[in-house]
Order: C-alpha cells, then sequence, then structure tokens
C-alpha cells in the first residue's frame, strides 16, 4: 500500500471533527504531533515536539530528542511508539515531557528526562535491564515511573491514539485533489523556486517532486502573517535537499507539505 505524509503542525483546512474516543482528526494530529511517520523513525536528531512512531524508534547513534519546546494540549503521551524502541544510542525527552509510551520492547542503551528524577517509561513488552535511565541506573531509578508488561492495560492503551495513519493518508488524498491557487516561479539564473502565499486565506501549490531538481537549489517563501500554505509533492521517492529561505521558527505550523 501506498502511504502518505502530512508534515506541519497546525492545519486550518477543515478535515472533518475527531470521531468517537482514542481517534484524532486530521487537524487534531498535525496540533498535537510534530512528527508522525507510519513506519520506522530512525533518529539522532533535535525533534523538539511530541512525536507519533508508527513502527520502531531506532537511536542508533546519539540521542533522538524529543519534548525540547513547550507542547500543545493533548491527551496522549509525549514520545508515542507502536513498535519498540532499539538502538545502540538513547532517547531523550525534554524538559517539556514525562512519558515515553511504547507498544513492544525498549532495549535501547539509555532513556534520559531532561527534568531529573521525573518521567514515565511504560512498555507493553519487556524493558531490557540493561537500559539506563538518566545515564545512571538499571530500571529501578528512583523517581522515574517504569513499568512494563502492560499491553491490555486500559490505561496504557489509552496512551495511543488510534487510525493515524489511515486518517492522515486520507487527508493526504483529499489535498491532493485540491486545486492550485498559485505557481511557484523561478528566479536567481534558475537556481530559486519562489513560493508566494499572501493573500490573507489558504494558499495551495501543486508539484512534482522533478519540480525541486535540476538547478534549482533553494527555495525562498513569501508567507503573510495570516496565511496557510498547502503544497502538494507527488513522487513515488521524495527528497528535497534545498536550502529554505524567508521564513522564520513560528512560520512551520502554517504550512503543510502533503507528500504523495
Amino acid at each position: 500500500m501506498k502511504m502518505e505524509f502530512l508534515l506541519g503542525t497546525a492545519m486550518a483546512v477543515s478535515l472533518g471533527a475527531a470521531a468517537p474516543a482514542a481517534t484524532l482528526s486530521a487537524s487534531e494530529i498535525l496540533a498535537q504531533f510534530s512528527i508522525v511517520t507510519a513506519g520506522d523513525l530512525d533518529t539522532n536528531q533535535d525533534n523538539y515536539g511530541r512525536a507519533y512512531v508508527g513502527g520502531n524508534l531506532v537511536a542508533s547513534a546519539g540521542k533522538a530528542d524529543f519534548a525540547n519546546r513547550p507542547l500543545p494540549a493533548s491527551d496522549y503521551a509525549d514520545v508515542i511508539v507502536e513498535g519498540n524502541v532499539t538502538g545502540s544510542g538513547g532517547v531523550r525527552i525534554g524538559s517539556n515531557g514525562t512519558t515515553l509510551a511504547v507498544r513492544g520492547d525498549v532495549s535501547v542503551d539509555t532513556v534520559q528526562f531532561g527534568v531529573e528524577r521525573t518521567g514515565e517509561v511504560l512498555a507493553g513488552g519487556t524493558l531490557s535491564p540493561t537500559t539506563n535511565i538518566n545515564n545512571r541506573e538499571t530500571p529501578s531509578f528512583d523517581g522515574v515511573r517504569v513499568e512494563d508488561g502492560l499491553a491490555g492495560n486500559t490505561a496504557f492503551e489509552a496512551l495511543f491514539p488510534t487510525d493515524v495513519v489511515d486518517t492522515l493518508n486520507q487527508a493526504s488524498e483529499d489535498l491532493s485533489k485540491l486545486a492550485a491557487t498559485g505557481t511557484a516561479t523561478v528566479s536567481g539564473g534558475g537556481n530559486t523556486l519562489n513560493i508566494a502565499a499572501t493573500g490573507g486565506g489558504i494558499s495551495v501549490y501543486n508539484f512534482d517532486i522533478s519540480d525541486f531538481g535540476g538547478s534549482i537549489g533553494q527555495i525562498d517563501f513569501n508567507l503573510g502573517a495570516a496565511d496557510t500554505l498547502i503544497l502538494n509533492v507527488a513522487g513515488s521517492s521524495i527528497l528535497i535537499e534545498d536550502n529554505m529561505l524567508g521564513l522564520q521558527a513560528s512560520d512551520g505550523q502554517r504550512i503543510i507539505w502533503n507528500l504523495f
């Protein structure tokens, strides 16, 4: 099955209200989670926000770092992993988070919390006795709640939203059908792709992944203070390595990359 992905932290487009308990709408998912994957996530980077990993979280080197900035309100754990947490590196939950919830096993080298002696490591499977908590001790570390074997526990299962990938796939399909409201221009001798959204509403740009290749080396954004920008990008294998210009950190919550 072809998986589709949306990257963004807020959605101003109406995609339907939330379904019954434990199911979020696409808008709610993108508002509450800064990372959502259908499969594995292999990272040693600072990810700042809340994360939903549909496969395994792999920390193969260094630390996979989450929740380093204030998080939006949510009923769900700060880092949610549907598979296992593995790797020779570590997972760090920053000072704005408290809970790592894992359906499978936890065998990563280290789980660290930004606020020492607070936090929860909750696993449906088994937590390895060699996993260090806060770089100091094994799972009996004082002040950190550590429990495993929780699969089937009602309170534990409530930490995981349901149908996340299906919901976002449907939203991705809906967004991909939107008509373009603008066309990108090329400047700088063919090096710069210019994208503008300044009309005070929702702007839609539709691309093929090839539009970001060739001589294009940077994307220059002109985003109005009250605008939402939807970027639909079609392609079977999507890799965008261009520099992003003209954006502030706060602009990320008003840009949706729909890769399908």
